[in-house]
């Protein structure tokens, strides 16, 4: 699909990319809301369906932070359902983060997909927030995760795009799994989280150059690299302990 400047997609650019402008005065509320709304209009707009792949080659890089941020951003503002697919084979936690308990995962979708016919049945396998972003949960079991292959991946795609205009994956951070193979092929959109991290900048860059070896030069032409402020925390002093 390609994306038109009042793309939804377009405004992740933006919003990533882009530092919020500080405004004064009397009318800095009434901007400030009108800014708000013309952003919701955007995400709200019109689109065909969309895969977006959330990516780091490492862990603790806001990789799941970002997932849920914007995907609870699409679900809060967009009309259709928005679904998250947890693709980590090492016991991802993205329904954890969400406060949901789903009761299937991505394995049961893809043994139950022949007898999925309609919406109604497809809800079944997901989760919901209370933001109304979806989820489908990867295995906790860690020898079911490991199972999880990428046949198995590729039907559950193919069955969610039947039934849901916007997926987005996030993908684990062992990218030279099998399970990759089919991982690379269905996004539209790549975002790659970073921090401010003295390192952040190289590990975005290699995993870029991964997405480049398989063949998704156009998605990283086009990639959106989400950076998130990591800043010190220090435990206050809120009580003396003695023996």
């Amino acid at each position: 699909m390609s994306e038109t400047a009042t793309s939804p997609f377009a405004f992740l650019r933006k919003w990533f990319r882009r530092p919020a402008k500080k405004s004064s005065g009397p009318s800095a509320p009434d901007d400030a809301a009108k800014e708000m709304q013309r952003l919701i209009n955007i995400i709200d707009s019109r689109t065909e369906r969309h895969a977006v792949a959330v990516s780091s080659l490492k862990g603790g890089v806001t990789k799941t932070t970002t997932t849920l941020g914007m995907g609870t951003a699409f679900a809060l503002h967009r009309r259709e359902p928005v679904l998250a697919i947890d693709a980590n084979p090492h016991r991802g936690n993205l329904a954890d983060r969400l406060g949901v308990n789903p009761a299937y995962t991505v394995r049961d979708l893809a043994f139950n997909a022949p007898q999925i016919a309609t919406n109604s049945m497809f809800r079944h396998f997901v989760a919901q927030a209370p933001s109304r972003l979806e989820v489908m949960t990867s295995e906790s079991n860690p020898d079911e995760a490991q199972a999880f292959d990428a046949s198995e991946y590729g039907i559950v795609i193919d069955l969610a795009s039947r039934f849901r205009e916007l997926l987005i994956t996030d993908t684990g951070i062992d990218l030279t799994l099998p399970l990759m193979d089919e991982v690379y092929k269905p996004p539209d959109t790549l975002v790659v989280p970073a921090t401010t991290a003295m390192d952040a900048a190289q590990l975005a860059w290699e995993t870029l150059n991964w997405w480049e070896s398989k063949g998704r030069g156009d998605l990283v032409e086009r990639a959106v690299v989400a950076i998130t402020q990591i800043e010190a925390f220090t435990i206050p002093k809120t009580a003396t302990w003695t023996q």
